[in-house]
């Protein structure tokens, strides 16, 4: 009887197992079918390819002078011939690449019109104004 009982609770724990695992692999097979759609393998060939791609954790950033990254630095030989040019480019582009972002948000922080409050005595004679000039409008009416 104790056998019994006990190859029963076996069977339920497998079957509780048997189903997480069945939910796992659905969602991996969700996972990879998301990852090998059309549009995502071609967006990450050509950011691999540009050298847009996300680092891995191991991997130095290319943020400082001169750090361009390869394929980058590759299509600046191809479209710039001056040497001097294509220098400066690969020296100035990842810093302005890094901090162009931060310059536009100051700017376009900076440029917000602000119109400044009126004081109190300026909106108290504007009222006084108005109501006289009604008043004039009234008494001209009759």
């Amino acid at each position: 009887m104790d056998n019994l009982a006990e190859l029963q609770r076996k069977k339920a724990e497998l079957a509780v197992q048997i189903e997480r695992q069945r939910g796992e692999i659905k969602m991996t097979v969700l996972e990879i079918r998301e990852e090998i759609e059309p549009a995502n393998l071609l967006k990450n060939a050509v950011s691999g390819a540009l050298g847009f791609s996300k680092k891995k954790p191991g991997e130095a950033t290319t943020t400082g002078l001169g750090n361009m990254s390869k394929p980058l630095s590759f299509i600046v030989d191809l479209l710039v011939k001056d040497p001097r040019l294509s220098l400066v480019l690969k020296l100035v582009s990842p810093l302005a690449l890094k901090y162009l972002p931060q310059l536009v948000k100051a700017k376009s922080a900076g440029t917000a019109v602000k119109v400044p409050e009126k004081p109190m005595k300026a909106k108290v004679y504007g009222r006084l104004r108005r109501g006289i000039s009604s008043l004039r409008d009234k008494l001209h009416k009759s």
